[in-house]
């Protein structure tokens, strides 16, 4: 009678001790889990970053080609308004012209380059982020100007459409980087602080 007793006393305390080893891993298993996909995560979009430096890389090069090729084509009308100024002035123009060119490579380069290192798993600093934004507002307003300029007889040409396209495809470049970049910032952070917690 006493066995009986004790055995069903010592019953209750058993299958919760049973419960809590029970919760104890299926919560272990779920970290695990969670870890696992945070892991996949983050190679998703390091991956994806590495990928969108090395497409803006490339768009880089064909601005630069695009605007050296505008200026070829469309030199008679650039030849005729720098005639009417002076010789200094002309050659400023054409100086500032060139500048800007320059800047926009470097400043497209910069950034896809910046992208691909941060993909690479380096420690960037976020000013890339900061010049891609203002990037954006330009490039907005630059589509938005050449997509009008098509309904006039005179600009619509086979390159308004292409670059147009082009200029959208930067576009939406520039936009799926800033996402990929602050997104994975962020679950970089996340595994961090659950590593130092764990430790």
């Amino acid at each position: 009678m006493i066995r009986r007793t004790l055995t069903t006393h010592s019953t209750p305390a058993k299958k919760a001790k049973q419960q809590h080893i029970l919760s104890g891993r299926l919560c272990s298993q779920a970290a695990l889990k969670g870890g696992i996909f945070v892991e996949a995560k983050i190679r998703k979009l390091e991956n994806n970053l590495v990928t969108i430096g090395t497409g803006i890389v490339i768009l880089s090069l064909w601005t630069l080609f695009k605007t050296i090729l505008y200026v070829i084509v469309y030199w008679s009308k650039v030849n005729s308004i720098l005639s009417t100024l002076t010789p200094l002035t002309a050659a400023f123009v054409l100086g500032l012209v060139f500048a800007a060119i320059l800047i926009e490579f470097v400043l497209h380069s910069f950034i896809g380059l910046s992208a691909r290192s941060e993909g690479e798993g380096k420690k960037i600093h976020p000013i890339y982020l900061i010049i891609t934004g203002i990037i954006l507002v330009l490039y907005s307003a630059l589509i938005l100007i050449e997509f009008l300029l098509l309904f006039k007889v005179e600009y619509f040409s086979l390159t308004s459409v292409v670059s147009i396209v082009i200029d959208a495809t930067s576009l939406a470049f520039l936009i799926d980087m800033i996402f990929s970049s602050v997104r994975l910032r962020k679950l970089r952070k996340q595994n961090a602080e659950k590593e130092e917690s764990t430790v």
